[in-house]
């Protein structure tokens, strides 16, 4: 069955198409059929982690996964390779919210093997109720490149009814990106469990297959049920799923929560302090360091950035970001997209953050902008997606993809270089768009374009060619709205 009938269907006929490995039962209680499988990353890059659902609570939980072939070309054809099944027994939590119940299961897998394809199993050693087979490529060991997907605001109802393909796209892609990062108003569910269960069952041939890392949004915070749902339906690497640190490949990730307490004296600010300090100390071999939270806090959209709340987060983040050298930040919540020229102590600086601003995976556009500053290099407000390719330790490039005629409608790369001054110890970068590429199509696209965008690529490869690097604040630039 082709993976998109899957995410389309409706929750029983999801689990239909599940089986029972035991021979001769011609009944399975739907209740025990695992569905929502996910998997996410640890701090160790020997380690997965997997987690699914049933209704109804199961008495040996557990994942039947296997080695299924190395995937660096270096290995040794000769060697023989261990593909025996392992057992690893999972835990088990029974969540209530509201009249929804259901039993949530988490195993960590362990000593896996580096950049190896493992296929994977879950489901119920008493009843013998498994899932269908996915498989994942385990992580390297140190730097490597790599791509991830990068989204905010995603509505899993509107994708479902509009019949969007942003989804079916990354499906048809799958090994061509490595992780996913969804930085926020995951799913839009506001306290309708049903909403959960439907995003979960509708990515999870990407979510089975790929990572999928998480930022807390403000519609995780449920009114009455709090975050319970953000806390139970996923795993992160870290004390919480607020705010953590992972590194892949040659990035640091930094996650953080800003639905909680930023302030000087806050353990989150003390934890961003404390990561920042460590993750700088390891940039010879770490080079890029990106932050991502869920509130933008640079940006030109009429809807959100003049808001004390925005402008107090502001002001406590962007020294942090500055002092520390933070690349790129990501973050959603205003519906658009819009990216800056690199942004230091508040003016273009080849020194500087890269401010993206992608809360454009299905939620309402908002269209209204203000006047465009200097530092705002590219805006729009339609649907799409982000991807980021970390090429090597001196090269990064990130694209943005509109959903509606799968091109490519903005993209730059930035490249790391050497201080002009042996006294200045933040490291300075080169960015360069890409004009002759910029509407070409590539991997992630699909069919043909029938759409003429020629006014709309006239104006903008106009104001491409006409960038300079600009001298402007971004204080004055905001105080003269």
């Amino acid at each position: 069955m082709n993976p998109m009938n899957e995410t389309n269907t409706r929750l029983n006929t999801t689990r239909s198409r599940l089986h029972k490995e035991e021979e001769g039962t011609q009944d399975i209680d739907c209740g025990i059929i695992p569905e929502q499988i996910h998997i996410s990353i640890t701090r160790s890059s020997s380690e997965m982690v997997v987690m699914w659902l049933t209704r109804k609570i199961t008495n040996d939980p557990v994942c039947k996964y296997f080695l299924v072939k190395p995937l660096n070309p270096a290995e040794d054809d000769n060697e023989i390779i261990d593909t025996t099944e392992n057992i690893t027994r999972a835990t088990s939590n029974v969540v209530t919210i509201g009249q929804w119940q259901a039993t949530i299961y988490s195993v960590t897998l362990v000593n896996l093997r580096p950049y190896t394809m493992y296929s994977y199993k879950v489901g119920d050693m008493e009843t013998g109720v498994y899932s269908n087979t996915y498989s994942f490529s385990s992580r390297h060991y140190g730097g490597h490149p790599f791509t991830m997907v990068t989204f905010a605001d995603f509505t899993v109802t509107e994708e479902v009814k509009n019949k969007k393909q942003a989804i079916k796209r990354l499906v048809q892609n799958l090994s061509q990106f490595d992780i996913i990062l969804e930085f926020g108003d995951i799913c839009y569910a506001d306290g309708d469990q049903e909403v959960w269960d439907k995003f979960f069952n509708h990515v999870q041939p990407i979510a089975a297959c790929k990572p999928w890392m998480v930022t807390v949004g403000n519609h995780e915070n449920e009114g009455e049920f709090g975050f319970k749902a953000f806390e139970n339906r996923f795993k992160m690497p870290g004390n919480n799923n607020f705010w953590y640190s992972f590194n892949y490949g040659y990035a640091h990730i930094l996650v953080i929560s800003t639905e909680h307490d930023l302030s000087e004296d806050s353990p989150q600010h003390q934890f961003i302090v404390s990561d920042l300090e460590k993750a700088n100390k390891f940039r010879e071999k770490v080079p890029w360091i990106i932050l991502t939270g869920h509130r933008a806090i640079i940006g030109s959209n009429k809807r959100y950035f003049q808001k004390p709340k925005c402008e107090k987060q502001r002001k406590i983040l962007t020294p942090i970001i500055d002092k520390y050298g933070v690349d790129i930040a990501l973050f959603g919540h205003c519906h658009a997209y819009e990216r800056t020229h690199p942004i230091y102590n508040g003016e273009i600086d080849p020194r500087g953050t890269v401010y993206l601003l992608a809360g454009v995976a299905g939620a309402q556009l908002d269209k209204e902008w203000q006047i465009q500053p200097q530092w705002s290099a590219y805006r729009t407000a339609h649907h799409g997606y982000g991807l980021l390719h970390v090429k090597s330790r001196k090269k990064l490039r990130f694209c943005y993809h509109r959903e509606k005629d799968r091109k490519m409608w903005d993209s730059f790369t930035l490249t790391k270089r050497k201080n002009d001054s042996p006294n200045d110890n933040v490291i300075k970068k080169k960015i360069s768009y890409d004009y002759e590429n910029k509407f070409l199509k590539n991997w992630i696209t699909t069919g043909s374009d029938t759409d003429n965008h020629s006014t709309e690529e006239e104006c903008y490869r106009s104001k491409l060619e006409t960038n300079r690097p600009f001298e402007l604040s971004l204080a004055e630039s905001n105080n003269s709205q």
